[in-house]
Protein backbone atom coordinates (compact mmCIF):
# COMPACT_ATOMS: atom_id res chain seq x y z
CA UNK A 1 0.00 0.00 0.00
CA UNK A 2 1.28 3.28 -0.84
CA UNK A 3 1.87 5.80 2.10
CA UNK A 4 -0.85 8.23 0.05
CA UNK A 5 -3.61 5.55 0.54
CA UNK A 6 -2.30 4.69 4.09
CA UNK A 7 -2.90 8.06 4.82
CA UNK A 8 -6.34 7.88 3.16
CA UNK A 9 -7.27 4.98 5.28
CA UNK A 10 -5.90 6.17 8.97
CA UNK A 11 -7.89 9.31 8.15
CA UNK A 12 -11.08 7.23 7.46
CA UNK A 13 -10.51 5.26 10.53
CA UNK A 14 -10.21 8.10 12.72
CA UNK A 15 -13.25 10.35 11.35
CA UNK A 16 -15.37 6.98 11.87
CA UNK A 17 -13.69 6.30 15.67
CA UNK A 18 -14.80 10.07 15.91
CA UNK A 19 -18.83 9.95 14.77
CA UNK A 20 -18.84 6.08 17.05
CA UNK A 21 -17.51 8.26 20.25
CA UNK A 22 -19.97 11.20 19.17
CA UNK A 23 -22.89 9.26 18.82
CA UNK A 24 -21.70 7.22 21.90
CA UNK A 25 -21.62 10.54 24.04
CA UNK A 26 -24.98 11.40 22.79
CA UNK A 27 -26.50 7.91 24.43
CA UNK A 28 -24.23 7.83 27.86
CA UNK A 29 -25.79 8.08 30.84
CA UNK A 30 -24.97 9.91 34.28
CA UNK A 31 -24.00 7.22 36.95
CA UNK A 32 -26.68 6.47 39.46
CA UNK A 33 -29.76 9.26 39.90
CA UNK A 34 -28.74 12.01 37.56
CA UNK A 35 -29.06 12.94 33.40
CA UNK A 36 -26.97 14.90 32.71
CA UNK A 37 -27.07 17.85 29.56
CA UNK A 38 -27.40 15.73 26.76
CA UNK A 39 -27.56 12.39 28.36
CA UNK A 40 -29.94 10.00 27.46
CA UNK A 41 -31.51 6.86 28.11
CA UNK A 42 -32.27 4.03 25.71
CA UNK A 43 -34.99 0.80 26.16
CA UNK A 44 -33.11 -0.92 28.89
CA UNK A 45 -31.37 1.96 30.06
CA UNK A 46 -32.41 3.44 33.60
CA UNK A 47 -31.45 6.13 36.51
CA UNK A 48 -32.24 4.91 40.09
CA UNK A 49 -32.89 7.40 43.48
CA UNK A 50 -29.71 7.66 45.55
CA UNK A 51 -32.31 5.32 48.48
CA UNK A 52 -32.54 3.05 45.60
CA UNK A 53 -36.75 3.13 45.88
CA UNK A 54 -37.66 4.42 42.46
CA UNK A 55 -36.48 4.24 38.85
CA UNK A 56 -37.13 6.02 35.90
CA UNK A 57 -36.69 4.88 32.19
CA UNK A 58 -38.64 3.38 29.61
CA UNK A 59 -41.61 0.21 29.71
CA UNK A 60 -44.29 -1.38 28.03
CA UNK A 61 -47.51 -2.63 30.14
CA UNK A 62 -47.98 -6.27 29.46
CA UNK A 63 -49.88 -7.36 26.27
CA UNK A 64 -48.61 -3.95 24.42
CA UNK A 65 -45.64 -3.23 21.78
CA UNK A 66 -46.19 0.62 22.77
CA UNK A 67 -43.15 2.80 24.91
CA UNK A 68 -43.35 4.83 27.59
CA UNK A 69 -40.86 6.61 29.95
CA UNK A 70 -41.84 6.54 33.47
CA UNK A 71 -41.26 6.25 37.15
CA UNK A 72 -41.53 2.73 39.26
CA UNK A 73 -40.59 1.30 42.59
CA UNK A 74 -37.41 -0.44 41.55
CA UNK A 75 -37.51 -3.24 44.02
CA UNK A 76 -41.09 -4.27 43.88
CA UNK A 77 -41.53 -8.01 41.52
CA UNK A 78 -44.44 -6.59 40.05
CA UNK A 79 -44.06 -3.05 38.30
CA UNK A 80 -45.82 -0.50 39.63
CA UNK A 81 -45.94 2.76 37.36
CA UNK A 82 -46.24 6.20 39.70
CA UNK A 83 -45.51 8.56 36.92
CA UNK A 84 -45.40 8.39 32.85
CA UNK A 85 -43.92 10.98 30.31
CA UNK A 86 -45.22 10.07 27.07
CA UNK A 87 -48.88 9.25 28.55
CA UNK A 88 -50.36 10.11 24.86
CA UNK A 89 -48.17 9.22 22.71
CA UNK A 90 -46.01 6.05 23.04
CA UNK A 91 -43.31 4.85 21.09
CA UNK A 92 -44.37 1.67 19.24
CA UNK A 93 -40.91 1.27 17.05
CA UNK A 94 -38.03 0.83 19.57
CA UNK A 95 -35.53 1.88 21.03
CA UNK A 96 -36.39 5.80 21.42
CA UNK A 97 -34.61 8.25 23.18
CA UNK A 98 -34.97 10.25 26.48
CA UNK A 99 -32.78 12.76 26.43
CA UNK A 100 -32.03 16.48 28.47
CA UNK A 101 -31.28 18.11 25.44
CA UNK A 102 -28.55 20.64 24.74
CA UNK A 103 -31.06 23.40 24.85
CA UNK A 104 -31.97 22.16 28.60
CA UNK A 105 -35.17 20.39 28.09
CA UNK A 106 -36.15 16.57 28.42
CA UNK A 107 -37.35 14.81 25.43
CA UNK A 108 -38.70 11.96 24.31
CA UNK A 109 -38.07 11.00 20.50
CA UNK A 110 -38.65 8.12 17.96
CA UNK A 111 -36.05 6.18 15.75
CA UNK A 112 -36.86 8.76 13.71
CA UNK A 113 -35.97 11.68 16.07
CA UNK A 114 -39.25 12.82 16.57
CA UNK A 115 -40.37 14.44 19.67
CA UNK A 116 -43.14 12.38 21.23
CA UNK A 117 -43.23 14.58 24.08
CA UNK A 118 -41.08 17.64 26.43
CA UNK A 119 -40.84 19.52 29.21
CA UNK A 120 -41.12 22.47 27.13
CA UNK A 121 -44.61 23.32 27.43
CA UNK A 122 -44.56 23.90 31.03
CA UNK A 123 -40.89 24.29 31.77
CA UNK A 124 -40.05 28.12 32.62
CA UNK A 125 -36.79 27.81 32.60
CA UNK A 126 -33.56 25.82 31.24
CA UNK A 127 -32.27 23.10 32.78
CA UNK A 128 -29.01 22.07 33.57
CA UNK A 129 -29.49 17.96 35.04
CA UNK A 130 -31.82 16.38 36.06
CA UNK A 131 -32.10 13.85 39.01
CA UNK A 132 -34.77 11.29 40.42
CA UNK A 133 -35.11 11.85 44.07
CA UNK A 134 -35.78 9.46 47.20
CA UNK A 135 -39.22 11.25 47.60
CA UNK A 136 -40.16 9.88 42.99
CA UNK A 137 -39.86 13.16 42.01
CA UNK A 138 -37.84 13.76 38.85
CA UNK A 139 -36.81 17.27 38.89
CA UNK A 140 -34.87 19.51 36.83
CA UNK A 141 -32.41 21.44 38.29
CA UNK A 142 -31.87 25.13 36.32
CA UNK A 143 -28.78 26.40 34.42
CA UNK A 144 -28.50 29.65 36.21
CA UNK A 145 -29.18 28.50 39.48
CA UNK A 146 -27.98 25.10 39.89
CA UNK A 147 -30.18 24.47 42.92
CA UNK A 148 -33.26 26.00 41.55
CA UNK A 149 -36.14 23.46 40.55
CA UNK A 150 -37.09 24.43 36.90
CA UNK A 151 -39.78 21.62 36.31
CA UNK A 152 -40.56 18.57 38.71
CA UNK A 153 -42.88 15.63 37.55
CA UNK A 154 -45.06 15.91 41.17
CA UNK A 155 -46.13 19.21 39.07
CA UNK A 156 -47.12 17.36 36.26
CA UNK A 157 -48.81 14.37 37.88
CA UNK A 158 -50.42 10.95 36.25
CA UNK A 159 -52.53 9.14 38.11
CA UNK A 160 -50.24 8.69 41.33
CA UNK A 161 -49.60 11.08 44.41
CA UNK A 162 -46.86 9.79 46.32
CA UNK A 163 -46.12 11.29 49.97
CA UNK A 164 -44.76 15.08 50.41
CA UNK A 165 -46.20 15.43 46.82
CA UNK A 166 -48.27 18.81 47.10
CA UNK A 167 -51.68 18.90 44.80
CA UNK A 168 -52.11 22.33 43.77
CA UNK A 169 -55.10 24.35 43.02
CA UNK A 170 -55.36 24.08 39.68
CA UNK A 171 -53.35 20.72 39.28
CA UNK A 172 -55.29 17.68 37.90
CA UNK A 173 -54.63 13.91 38.74
CA UNK A 174 -56.44 11.90 35.97
CA UNK A 175 -56.75 7.91 35.86
CA UNK A 176 -55.08 5.66 33.13
CA UNK A 177 -57.95 4.94 30.38
CA UNK A 178 -57.53 1.32 31.22
CA UNK A 179 -54.95 -0.94 32.96
CA UNK A 180 -52.72 -1.46 30.22
CA UNK A 181 -52.89 2.29 28.46
CA UNK A 182 -51.41 5.06 30.66
CA UNK A 183 -53.32 7.66 28.33
CA UNK A 184 -55.86 9.88 30.39
CA UNK A 185 -59.02 8.07 30.75
CA UNK A 186 -62.52 10.11 32.21
CA UNK A 187 -61.76 9.85 35.36
CA UNK A 188 -60.13 12.87 37.47
CA UNK A 189 -59.80 14.96 40.86
CA UNK A 190 -59.02 18.12 41.87
CA UNK A 191 -58.90 20.78 44.76
CA UNK A 192 -62.70 22.95 43.69
CA UNK A 193 -61.50 25.55 41.46
CA UNK A 194 -63.79 27.82 42.82
CA UNK A 195 -62.36 30.56 45.11
CA UNK A 196 -61.93 29.61 48.43
CA UNK A 197 -63.09 25.88 48.16
CA UNK A 198 -61.34 23.63 49.85
CA UNK A 199 -63.21 20.52 48.80
CA UNK A 200 -61.68 18.11 46.57
CA UNK A 201 -64.14 16.68 43.91
CA UNK A 202 -63.75 13.88 41.57
CA UNK A 203 -65.26 14.57 37.89
CA UNK A 204 -65.87 12.23 35.07
CA UNK A 205 -66.21 12.91 31.20
CA UNK A 206 -67.09 16.08 30.49
CA UNK A 207 -66.63 17.32 33.88
CA UNK A 208 -69.40 15.27 35.30
CA UNK A 209 -69.38 15.99 39.28
CA UNK A 210 -70.02 12.75 40.92
CA UNK A 211 -68.37 13.05 44.50
CA UNK A 212 -66.66 15.22 46.66
CA UNK A 213 -64.97 15.32 49.87
CA UNK A 214 -66.61 18.68 51.68
CA UNK A 215 -64.58 21.23 53.12
CA UNK A 216 -61.33 20.81 54.52
CA UNK A 217 -62.09 21.23 58.63
CA UNK A 218 -58.85 21.41 59.63
CA UNK A 219 -58.10 18.29 60.71
CA UNK A 220 -59.78 16.49 58.16
CA UNK A 221 -62.36 16.45 54.85
CA UNK A 222 -65.89 16.78 56.44
CA UNK A 223 -67.71 14.07 53.86
CA UNK A 224 -64.87 11.72 54.99
CA UNK A 225 -63.89 11.91 58.86
CA UNK A 226 -62.30 8.48 58.29
CA UNK A 227 -59.70 10.60 56.56
CA UNK A 228 -58.88 11.96 60.06
CA UNK A 229 -56.59 9.27 60.43
CA UNK A 230 -54.24 9.03 64.02
CA UNK A 231 -51.90 6.51 62.75
CA UNK A 232 -49.45 6.48 60.29
CA UNK A 233 -50.32 9.25 57.46
CA UNK A 234 -50.61 12.78 58.23
CA UNK A 235 -52.92 15.39 56.18
CA UNK A 236 -51.96 19.04 55.33
CA UNK A 237 -54.19 21.49 53.90
CA UNK A 238 -52.68 24.91 53.34
CA UNK A 239 -54.09 27.89 52.41
CA UNK A 240 -51.98 30.98 51.22
CA UNK A 241 -55.53 32.88 49.63
CA UNK A 242 -58.74 31.88 48.19
CA UNK A 243 -57.14 30.85 44.75
CA UNK A 244 -53.49 29.65 46.19
CA UNK A 245 -53.66 26.51 48.29
CA UNK A 246 -52.66 23.00 48.19
CA UNK A 247 -53.18 19.64 49.82
CA UNK A 248 -50.37 16.98 50.76
CA UNK A 249 -49.99 13.89 53.02
CA UNK A 250 -46.86 12.39 54.81
CA UNK A 251 -45.97 9.33 56.57
CA UNK A 252 -45.33 9.92 59.92
CA UNK A 253 -41.85 9.18 61.21
CA UNK A 254 -42.32 6.24 63.38
CA UNK A 255 -43.33 4.42 60.33
CA UNK A 256 -40.80 5.66 57.76
CA UNK A 257 -40.07 2.35 56.10
CA UNK A 258 -43.56 2.12 54.99
CA UNK A 259 -44.73 3.17 51.59
CA UNK A 260 -47.69 4.80 50.40
CA UNK A 261 -49.43 5.81 46.97
CA UNK A 262 -52.19 7.36 46.61
CA UNK A 263 -54.00 6.59 43.13
CA UNK A 264 -56.71 7.40 40.75
CA UNK A 265 -57.57 4.23 39.16
CA UNK A 266 -58.40 3.70 35.74
CA UNK A 267 -62.24 2.78 37.06
CA UNK A 268 -62.72 5.54 38.91
CA UNK A 269 -61.98 4.92 42.58
CA UNK A 270 -59.28 6.54 44.54
CA UNK A 271 -57.18 4.05 46.60
CA UNK A 272 -54.65 4.38 48.79
CA UNK A 273 -52.33 1.44 49.13
CA UNK A 274 -49.42 0.66 51.28
CA UNK A 275 -46.45 -1.46 50.99
CA UNK A 276 -44.57 -3.18 53.75
CA UNK A 277 -42.77 -6.24 52.61
CA UNK A 278 -41.39 -4.36 49.51
CA UNK A 279 -43.40 -6.67 47.66
CA UNK A 280 -47.23 -6.52 47.72
CA UNK A 281 -50.01 -3.65 48.24
CA UNK A 282 -52.52 -3.29 50.28
CA UNK A 283 -55.56 -1.11 49.86
CA UNK A 284 -56.12 0.67 53.19
CA UNK A 285 -58.72 3.17 51.82
CA UNK A 286 -60.79 4.25 48.99
CA UNK A 287 -63.40 6.42 48.06
CA UNK A 288 -66.40 5.97 46.37
CA UNK A 289 -67.00 2.81 48.28
CA UNK A 290 -68.23 0.98 45.23
CA UNK A 291 -67.19 1.76 41.42
CA UNK A 292 -71.18 0.87 41.09
CA UNK A 293 -72.14 3.95 42.84
CA UNK A 294 -70.51 6.22 40.08
CA UNK A 295 -73.67 6.95 37.83
CA UNK A 296 -73.26 5.99 34.08
CA UNK A 297 -69.43 4.03 34.99
CA UNK A 298 -71.62 1.45 32.31
CA UNK A 299 -71.84 3.90 30.04
CA UNK A 300 -75.46 3.92 28.24
CA UNK A 301 -77.33 0.54 28.96
CA UNK A 302 -74.42 -0.72 30.43
CA UNK A 303 -75.51 -2.40 33.98
CA UNK A 304 -72.76 -2.55 36.38
CA UNK A 305 -73.17 -5.75 39.03
CA UNK A 306 -71.19 -7.12 41.51
CA UNK A 307 -70.13 -11.35 41.83
CA UNK A 308 -67.16 -12.64 43.44
CA UNK A 309 -66.22 -9.04 45.26
CA UNK A 310 -65.15 -8.17 41.41
CA UNK A 311 -67.63 -5.61 40.44
CA UNK A 312 -68.17 -5.31 36.57
CA UNK A 313 -70.65 -4.26 33.87
CA UNK A 314 -72.86 -6.04 30.97
CA UNK A 315 -75.09 -4.76 28.79
CA UNK A 316 -78.45 -4.90 29.39
CA UNK A 317 -80.85 -7.62 27.93
CA UNK A 318 -81.04 -7.34 24.46
CA UNK A 319 -78.02 -4.88 24.16
CA UNK A 320 -74.59 -5.87 23.16
CA UNK A 321 -71.61 -3.32 23.69
CA UNK A 322 -71.38 -0.21 21.10
CA UNK A 323 -67.46 -0.92 20.56
CA UNK A 324 -66.16 -4.67 21.36
CA UNK A 325 -63.17 -3.50 21.61
CA UNK A 326 -62.94 -1.26 24.16
CA UNK A 327 -65.61 -3.26 26.43
CA UNK A 328 -62.80 -5.72 26.20
CA UNK A 329 -60.41 -3.43 27.28
CA UNK A 330 -62.89 -2.51 30.17
CA UNK A 331 -63.39 0.64 28.90
CA UNK A 332 -67.14 0.42 29.18
CA UNK A 333 -67.87 4.06 30.23
CA UNK A 334 -66.20 5.12 26.71
CA UNK A 335 -69.01 3.79 24.15
CA UNK A 336 -72.02 1.53 26.47
CA UNK A 337 -74.22 -0.61 24.96
CA UNK A 338 -76.64 -0.43 21.48
CA UNK A 339 -79.93 -2.22 20.75
CA UNK A 340 -79.43 -5.83 19.48
CA UNK A 341 -82.91 -4.85 17.30
CA UNK A 342 -84.16 -1.51 16.48
CA UNK A 343 -87.36 0.01 17.92
CA UNK A 344 -90.16 -0.62 15.53
CA UNK A 345 -92.38 2.07 16.95
CA UNK A 346 -92.03 4.43 14.81
CA UNK A 347 -93.67 2.18 11.99
CA UNK A 348 -96.68 2.17 13.43
CA UNK A 349 -97.17 5.70 13.23
CA UNK A 350 -96.93 6.09 17.03
CA UNK A 351 -99.90 3.65 17.56
CA UNK A 352 -98.51 0.93 19.60
CA UNK A 353 -100.32 -1.37 17.28
CA UNK A 354 -99.06 -4.19 15.69
CA UNK A 355 -95.88 -3.40 17.36
CA UNK A 356 -93.28 -6.07 17.66
CA UNK A 357 -91.87 -4.07 20.80
CA UNK A 358 -91.78 -5.57 24.33
CA UNK A 359 -90.58 -4.59 27.81
CA UNK A 360 -88.56 -6.02 30.40
CA UNK A 361 -88.78 -5.20 34.76
CA UNK A 362 -85.17 -4.00 35.51
CA UNK A 363 -85.21 -3.30 39.40
CA UNK A 364 -82.22 -1.49 41.65
CA UNK A 365 -81.34 0.58 38.86
CA UNK A 366 -81.57 4.38 38.94
CA UNK A 367 -81.98 7.14 36.15
CA UNK A 368 -79.97 9.89 35.62
CA UNK A 369 -81.62 13.41 36.56
CA UNK A 370 -80.77 14.20 32.65
CA UNK A 371 -83.10 12.05 31.11
CA UNK A 372 -86.88 13.35 29.85
CA UNK A 373 -89.89 12.26 31.37
CA UNK A 374 -93.46 12.39 30.91
CA UNK A 375 -96.24 12.82 34.14
CA UNK A 376 -98.58 9.87 33.34
CA UNK A 377 -102.43 10.23 35.13
CA UNK A 378 -102.11 6.63 35.12
CA UNK A 379 -98.96 5.47 36.50
CA UNK A 380 -99.56 1.76 36.26
CA UNK A 381 -97.27 -0.54 34.46
CA UNK A 382 -99.70 -0.95 32.20
CA UNK A 383 -100.48 2.80 31.48
CA UNK A 384 -96.52 2.97 31.14
CA UNK A 385 -96.39 0.79 28.27
CA UNK A 386 -99.18 2.15 27.01
CA UNK A 387 -97.93 5.52 26.80
CA UNK A 388 -93.98 4.57 25.99
CA UNK A 389 -95.64 2.67 22.54
CA UNK A 390 -97.77 5.35 21.76
CA UNK A 391 -94.61 7.85 22.49
CA UNK A 392 -91.62 7.03 19.70
CA UNK A 393 -89.42 9.42 21.69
Amino acid sequence: MNRLAFNCLKHFILALVMLILQYSCRLSVAAGDTLSMGASLREKQTIISKNGTFELGFFSPNGTNKWYVGIWYAHISVKTIVWVANRETPIRDMPGLFTLSSTGYLTVSDLQEKVMWSSNNTQQTKASRASILDTGNFVLFGAQNTSEIVWESFGDPTDTRLPTMKLWKGMKVNSWKSSVDPAPGPFFYQINPSPGKTDLIMQYKNGILYYSTGEWTGKYFANLPGTQWTGNIKLEFVVFSPTKMYYTYKVEPKASTMMLRNVLNWNGQEVIYSCTDNNSWTPIWYQPRTSCGVYGVCGPYGVCFTQANIESCRCMEGFHPRNPTAWSSQEWWSSGCVRRTPLNCAATNGSGSGTTDGFLQVTDKSLSDKEPFQIMSDSTLRGCKTACLNNCS
